[in-house]
């Protein structure tokens, strides 16, 4: 399998990394705003249902992401620090896990 390099500047990898991380977040805060809400029988708006599915289908993306980058780890990491990484960070972590240069 071939290695990706990434010649992306670091500031624009962490910029990436940051804002991933908090939309992984905010979704995780919407599936949980909109059971709590489920819960409490309340009347659920259109646009919280839409925000939860889109939300879940990032959730369900970043995790296969984070499948495939355990199963071509060329890094020393544990599958764990691999799989959590691209877990919140999503194809910039993939890509790094994929990379060459990753100790």
């Amino acid at each position: 399998m071939p290695r990706f390099n990434l010649n992306l500047p670091p500031q624009l990898l962490t910029i990436g990394k940051t804002l991933s991380s908090i939309v992984m977040a905010g979704a995780l805060g919407f599936i949980l705003l909109y059971f709590g809400l489920l819960s409490q029988h309340v009347a659920i708006p259109p646009l919280l249902k839409t925000i939860t599915l889109l939300g879940s289908l990032a959730i369900f993306l970043h995790f296969l992401e984070a499948i495939v980058a355990i199963c071509f780890n060329h890094s020393t990491r544990s599958p764990w620090q691999v799989f959590s990484d691209t877990f919140w960070t999503g194809t910039i972590g993939l890509l790094e896990a994929l990379s060459s240069d990753q100790p």
